[in-house]
């Protein structure tokens, strides 16, 4: 089954309100959804509204040097440099921006219809289309490489964000594993993982140590009764642990799947009644964003 970007996360969250995204700012969190809500969040869970001066969606926000930058539909780029005040800025595109990165001293976009914008000083921008068929819908990097995903299954990968490669996943293991379409990638320390859904409805969470051979993560566990059981959810984003070696998958109908080194070490926790879009694991305080604004930390 394909779907548009649009039914991305589940419900049709371009009117659902929903948080999209968190991110680590400072000793706090920073949330972005729709109608351009930005929320400040403490470590004890206290949400503090930030005026955003947009209804625009927002899909993504990501903090650097200093700056907290959200991106979202119709090309919109906001900017804070105070943690309070936003203003807009813009990336000579109208297409909706799904996720933002930080590689190689340059700011990365990622767009639909395969756009990618490319800036140092979030003034001048150049663009560049990537041969695939879908949408770009996630970023990750490290020192080394930057890693996208798009929603029809494809992998672009670059080591200095000008060339990009652009690897079709599901022609490649094509009878030996079903077609999937990506939500998200995550690289850590020693992995690279990709979450998304297979195109029977089933989970998929993919494994590559380069990023040139991956394989299909188990997905099993054992549950509170010791009965074997499969995770089922629809995973939509990653996020890792390196304190004790496990990855959060933030799934649909309001499950965190934990998936560890060992699979019987495997868990799933159902913590709310609502779709799970955004999830960050760090310092053993997990904090979920998702669907009609939910906003929850767990120390």
């Amino acid at each position: 089954m394909f779907f548009c970007s649009s039914q991305l996360f589940g419900a049709d969250v371009s009117v659902n309100p929903a948080c999209r995204d968190i991110t680590v700012v400072g000793d706090s969190y920073v949330a972005v959804g729709t109608f351009g809500k930005i929320d400040l969040i403490s470590k004890s869970g206290e949400v503090t509204n930030l005026t955003s001066n947009t209804t625009i969606n927002l899909n993504a926000v990501f903090y650097a040097d200093n700056k907290i930058i959200a991106v979202g539909d119709s090309g919109i780029i906001l900017l804070s440099e105070d943690i309070a005040t936003f203003k807009i800025i813009y990336g000579e595109t109208k297409e909706k921006i799904n996720d933002i990165i930080y590689f190689n001293n340059k700011f990365i976009l990622a767009t639909n219809n395969g756009e990618l914008l490319v800036s140092q000083n979030l003034k001048n921008w150049q663009k560049i289309s990537l041969p695939v068929g879908g949408n770009i819908v996630s970023l990750s990097a490290d020192a080394e490489s930057c890693f996208g995903v798009t929603d029809v299954g494809e992998i672009i990968r670059t080591s200095d964000a000008e060339g990009w490669d652009v690897f079709d996943f599901n022609e490649q293991y094509r009878g030996y594993i079903k077609p999937s379409f990506f939500r998200k990638v995550l690289i850590t320390k020693n992995w690279i993982v990709i979450v998304g859904q297979h195109e029977d409805d089933s989970p998929a969470v993919m494994f590559s140590s380069d990023g040139n051979v991956w394989i299909e993560r188990s997905l099993n566990y054992i549950d509170d009764n010791g009965i074997p059981k499969v995770f089922t959810a629809i995973p939509n984003d990653v996020s890792y642990a390196s304190e004790n070696d496990k990855f959060y998958i933030a799934c649909d109908n309001g499950d965190i799947s934990v998936l560890s080194s060992c699979s019987k070490c495997n868990k799933t926790y159902h913590i709310a009644d609502k779709n799970l879009y955004s999830v960050l694991m760090k310092d053993n305080i997990l904090a979920v964003v998702g669907e009609g604004f939910y906003v929850k930390i767990i120390n």
